[in-house]
């Protein structure tokens, strides 16, 4: 019987370190700064924001305000410029990226927010 506490006992040692692995990993902070268009250079797909630009204000959106994050290293899984929309009545922010997916590169990446009531 005192075996089965021993194992008992080692399963619980590690399940905690691999909590204390997941919990000592370290979170990024995009700090992310307002800018004015940038530069063609900056924007990866930069034809494709405008065309979805477009599509956009067909829709009811206003904007872009854009954003840029230089708070860290440049990494090639980090999206560095936003193009954000505002919808005023629906309350709804549509943020435009760059693509990232290789398998549709004239596809940007959008994705929508809104608030919750």
């Amino acid at each position: 019987m005192s075996w089965i506490y021993v194992a008992v006992g080692i399963v619980c040692l590690l399940a905690l370190q691999a909590l204390r692995g997941v919990l000592s990993l370290v979170i990024p902070v995009n700090r992310p700064r307002l800018s004015s268009r940038p530069d063609e250079r900056v924007v990866g797909g930069y034809d494709l924001v405008l065309a979805a630009e477009q599509d956009l204000a067909e829709l009811g959106f206003e904007g872009p305000t854009w954003l840029i994050d230089d708070s860290r290293q440049a990494d090639a899984a980090m999206v560095r410029v936003h193009a954000v929309f505002r919808h005023r009545e629906q309350n709804v922010l549509a943020w435009l990226a760059p693509p990232v997916d290789l398998s549709q590169p004239n596809v940007p990446l959008v994705y929508y927010t809104t608030a919750l009531q």
